[in-house]
């Protein structure tokens, strides 16, 4: 199963905005005209919005769930002459518009990722949110486990240290070679370093690329193709044909 929870902004005369100010608390929950089926939702996560779509093993059928989240925020929650989506990577607040900000939404969203390449397994972040200028919007990818995946595909979304380093190499880099957006620089102080993810209980969580994928249907099929990649040679890797 492939699936994402990636970030964007929100901007208002030229300004960036706290998502709390466009999404209602609880967020907004896609539903199909029947109310038995939902192709994901929009939260707040700090002063990001995050998306959540519904995942698949199909990329066409993820990137339907990613337009139809848009559409519900469109028709849910924007005044188009008002409010905007903002697909930048990264922003800079002002003092202006931190103040304008709950204190919850201050706050970092995400708690602390893992990394395979740290003494501890963790990802540390050095700086105070409370004073931090700048947020970032990832573009995380979801790799999960269904109850007819093969064992040895199991195996692979169950073993960080072997898997991630892989989807560092040929998602990552990739990612990092087609991204040349400035702001990356930044954003890696923070979030984004090689080697960060999370282990949930459908699979796992890597969590190095920005957002940039979110802008086309391309370059989200590439992104995604390239981690089922990844996770297919990690995979195939055992015995004398040890691909990783």
């Amino acid at each position: 199963m492939m699936g994402c929870d990636p970030e964007i902004f929100f901007t208002k005369e030229n300004r960036v905005i706290g998502s709390e100010s466009v999404l209602p608390k609880d967020g907004l929950k896609h539903k199909d005209k029947f109310d038995e089926w939902s192709a994901g939702k929009i939260v707040i996560d700090g002063v990001q919005g995050e998306l959540n779509p519904a995942p698949s093993t199909c990329r066409q059928s993820l990137a339907y769930h990613i337009a139809a989240c848009f559409k519900l925020l469109n028709t849910e929650a924007l005044d188009p002459k008002k409010v905007k989506v903002n697909f930048s990577q990264a922003v800079e607040l002002s003092d202006e518009d931190m103040s304008g900000l709950s204190d919850k939404s201050k706050t970092f969203g995400c708690s602390p990722s893992k990394n395979v390449y740290t003494e501890d397994g963790r990802s540390h972040i050095e700086v105070n949110p409370a004073v931090y200028r700048f947020r970032a919007a990832g573009g995380h990818i979801h790799l999960g486990v269904l109850d007819s995946s093969p064992a040895n595909v199991v195996k692979a979304l169950r073993t960080p240290k072997l898997t991630i380093p892989l989807l560092d190499l040929i998602v990552g880099n990739t990612c990092v070679l087609l991204d040349r957006d400035p702001s990356n620089i930044e954003r890696r102080k923070v979030y984004g370093k090689a080697g960060e993810h999370r282990v949930p209980a459908h699979g796992l969580e890597y969590r190095t690329p920005s957002n940039f994928w979110l802008r086309s249907y391309p370059l989200m099929s590439l992104v995604m193709g390239l981690a089922r990649t990844a996770v297919s040679i990690s995979a195939s890797s055992e015995g004398e044909e040890n691909f990783a």
